[in-house]
C-alpha cells in the first residue's frame, strides 16, 4: 500500500517470534492492537541467532504504549519483543521520511527475498460493505453462510481434545512433538479445546488406543470433531498500570481479574517485582459466539 504524502507512520523492530511465524500471521496479530500497514520478516537472523523483522503502523499516538501492547502479544505462551528501531528514535516519528529509511534499510540488509505482508488499499470489511446498508453500532445483525464442501470434509476427519488445564491448549503441539507425534497438527480453539488434525491417517487413533495412558497427561478426552464445537473460554494477558507498591500482591491481582473473568497467574517479572511500573496478569474470560 502506498502511503500518502506527509502521512505519519511508526516503525517497530520485532523479534522473539516462532520460526514458523509468517509475515501475514504477525500482521493479523498486530492488527488487534493498532492499525498495521506492513510487516516485513528478514530471511536472516540477528546477532543472537533469532528471527527478526519490522512492523509499521499508522495513527500511533503513544509509541511507548504501543510497544508495551505488542510485547503483551503471546505466541506459543511466550511474549514477543518489540522496540523502535534506532533510525526512528529521537523524535523522528516516521512519515514519508521514515518510510524511505525503512525501505533503504530493507534494500541494504535484505538482499534475499523477504517475507512481507502489506495491507491492501481496501479491507475486507470495506469491500463487503460497498453498496450495502450501513451497520449502526449496537444494532443486531445476522447472516447465513454455507462453507465449502471440501473444507467440511477436511474437518470431518479431525478430532477435538479437551485439555486438563485451562490454557494448556496452546502448548499441546510442543508436548506431542516431544513424544514423537510429528504427524498431528494442533489448532487451539481457545483455553480448553484444541482441534487435532492428522497428517497421516490413523495417527490419532494410535495415540488414543495404543498409548492410552500418554494422552491422558494432557487431555480430559479426545473425540471426533462436531460442527457445533466452539470453545467457551479464552485466556488473555492484561496490563495494569499505576498499582501502588503497598497493594502489589497476588490477592490484589486476583481481585482485579475478578472484574473481567477468573485469575490464572502473573508473569515472572510481576511476581519477582522486577518492574513495578506495570503488572501483567493472565486471566480466563468467557467467550460468547
Amino acid at each position: 500500500m502506498q502511503l500518502r504524502e506527509g502521512e505519519v507512520v511508526s516503525s517497530f523492530y520485532i523479534s522473539e517470534f516462532p520460526m514458523r511465524s509468517r509475515a501475514v500471521d504477525l500482521f493479523n496479530l498486530f492488527g488487534c492492537v493498532a492499525e498495521v500497514v506492513e510487516v516485513v520478516i528478514s530471511p536472516r537472523n540477528n546477532k543472537f541467532g533469532k528471527r527478526f523483522g519490522f512492523a509499521r503502523f499508522r495513527g500511533v499516538e503513544d509509541e511507548r504504549m504501543l510497544a508495551v501492547k505488542l510485547e503483551n502479544i503471546m505466541i506459543d505462551d511466550k511474549k514477543i519483543y518489540a522496540n523502535q528501531p534506532r533510525y526512528s528514535r529521537n523524535g523522528s516519528k516516521g512519515g514519508m521520511e521514515a518510510s524511505q529509511k525503512l525501505k533503504g534499510f530493507q534494500r541494504n540488509l535484505f538482499n534475499p527475498p523477504v517475507a512481507r505482508f502489506v495491507k491492501e488499499s481496501k479491507s475486507f470489511a470495506d469491500i463487503v460493505s460497498e453498496g450495502k446498508k450501513e451497520v449502526v453500532p449496537g444494532e443486531v445483525t445476522s447472516f447465513t453462510f454455507s462453507s465449502d464442501h471440501e473444507i467440511r470434509n477436511r474437518w470431518k476427519k479431525a478430532y477435538i481434545g479437551e485439555v486438563l488445564f485451562s490454557g494448556e491448549s496452546y502448548n499441546i503441539q510442543n508436548h506431542l512433538e516431544v513424544e514423537g507425534f510429528f504427524s498431528i497438527k494442533v489448532h487451539p480453539l481457545g483455553a480448553n479445546l484444541c482441534l487435532l488434525e492428522e497428517m497421516d491417517e490413523g495417527v490419532i487413533q494410535e495415540l488414543i488406543l495404543e498409548q492410552g495412558s500418554l494422552w491422558k497427561r494432557w487431555f480430559k478426552m479426545i473425540r471426533p470433531w462436531q460442527e457445533s464445537d466452539i470453545d467457551s473460554e479464552r485466556v488473555v494477558w492484561i496490563i495494569v498500570h499505576g498499582i501502588p507498591c503497598h497493594a502489589w500482591s497476588l490477592n490484589f491481582f486476583e481481585r482485579i481479574a475478578y472484574f473481567l473473568g477468573s485469575y490464572v497467574c502473573v508473569d515472572e517479572n510481576t511476581l519477582a517485582e522486577s518492574n513495578m511500573d506495570i503488572a501483567r496478569i493472565l486471566i480466563r474470560v468467557p467467550f460468547h459466539f
